[in-house]
């Protein structure tokens, strides 16, 4: 009787604890200010919101929301060309300006460089001319560089905006600029949630690895910014289009599923218990350090595979590792770059690959917060010392 009484007085103190989460922290789906499964619906702070609210705008027709809206059906997100976005101009190719305009047409004499990735490529937080691009495009004459990177891209869309494009460029070299705490950008369909911290709301294509090393390319689940706002007015439509493909929302479907719809929803210290399982393996490091692990393989594949095509239309093909302030802290912590095995394994296939780590480094990057802008991007400073660095390195005779 003493043990049934003991169970009985636990049980009861379990219930009214849950009881005590569900009506009072978790009333509002958020505890100690993150957001609580299930996330119905999958948007997570007040950034986000704010997209929300500017694609309502877009989707009524207002001028200022459509002037500042880059949703791209193919990409998920890229700049039109002859946006500006503050102090970000594009040229009539979509290419981000630098110190001036390029040539629409090829110049005699002159090579052209043509760059991809994410914001780290696009200089994102710096003017144009402070880019690091635009510092080369300065420094070499003989040559000219064509800023095509991306704000949050991934490398599956850097080189899907290659594809289409890069290729009227026809430049002499593609260059793909490689983030190593962006790696995971590939395993995703919709990014807020693989980052809930994200600032955009949106969709994006990925691409999958099948049996023999081919990549499939899943298309964006949205064609239009009507199709983002019924994915996100629709929690069953939106685990339909993402389960089967996004790795973060298969992985921990509960998470995403419509409010109630399972028993993880009926407890509070079950849905507490659901969000941290969502919330783990989020770093790149564990990933990039395993040749063998699912997004190493298809990472590798990505970019080998973009390699192979820009080869073919004629063009050289380099690599830039471009670190952040959080791979210089993984840097100085564990004593060796976690994305090396990935570096070492492109150069070995015949890639040149170019690691600015010690550039950035050598600008006592880490500890020094003037060399970063508010948002974790390079300041005019480490983008001039990143410059320097790939003159020296590949273009010695200036």
């Amino acid at each position: 009787m003493k043990k049934r009484r003991v169970g009985l007085l636990v049980l009861a103190l379990f219930l009214a604890a849950d009881q005590a989460l569900r009506v009072g922290p978790l009333a509002d789906g958020m505890f100690l200010g993150h957001w609580v499964a299930p996330f119905d619906p999958p948007v997570f702070n007040a950034l986000q919101r704010a997209q929300l609210a500017r694609l309502d705008a877009l989707i009524d027709g207002d001028e200022k929301a459509r002037a500042q809206s880059i949703f791209d059906a193919e990409l998920g997100w890229c700049p039109r060309p002859g946006q500006e976005l503050g102090p970000a101009v594009h040229d009539a190719r979509g290419c981000r300006v630098g110190a001036r305009p390029q040539a629409f047409e090829r110049v005699d004499g002159v090579q052209r460089v043509a760059a991809f990735g994410c914001s780290f490529t696009y200089g994102a937080e710096v003017r144009g001319e402070e880019t690091w691009l635009a510092v080369l495009d300065e420094a070499l004459p003989a040559y000219e560089f064509a800023n095509l990177g991306v704000p949050g891209f991934g490398a599956d869309q850097a080189y899907l905006r290659y594809l289409r494009d890069g290729r009227a460029l026809e430049a002499d070299e593609v260059w793909f600029g490689l983030l190593p705490e962006a790696a995971l950008r590939i395993t995703t369909l919709y990014p807020p949630g693989y980052q809930h911290w994200s600032p955009m709301v949106v969709f994006k294509p990925r691409f999958e690895l099948r049996d023999g090393g081919e990549l499939e390319l899943i298309p964006a689940p949205t064609r239009s910014p009507e199709d983002i706002r019924a994915l996100l007015g629709d929690q069953r439509a939106f685990v339909d289009a993402l389960g089967a493909h996004d790795f973060w929302v298969r992985r921990t479907r509960a998470a995403f599923a419509p409010a109630g719809s399972s028993p993880w929803h009926w407890s509070g210290l079950a849905r507490l218990v659901l969000s941290w399982r969502e919330s783990g393996a989020r770093s790149p490091e564990p990933w990039l350090e395993d040749q063998e692990s699912e997004f190493y393989r298809l990472l590798r594949a990505i970019v080998v595979r973009m390699r192979r095509d820009v080869e073919s239309d004629g063009a050289r093909f380099r690599v830039l590792v471009l670190p952040s302030r959080p791979d210089l802290a993984s840097l100085a912590e564990r004593g060796q770059p976690y994305w090396r095995p990935l570096a070492d394994d492109l150069a070995q296939s015949g890639i040149d690959v170019l690691d600015l780590t010690a550039a950035v480094q050598a600008e006592n990057a880490l500890s020094d917060d003037r060399c970063w802008m508010h948002d974790g991007h390079y300041s005019a400073e480490v983008n001039r010392a990143v410059a320097r660095a790939i003159q020296t390195a590949w273009f010695p005779g200036g």
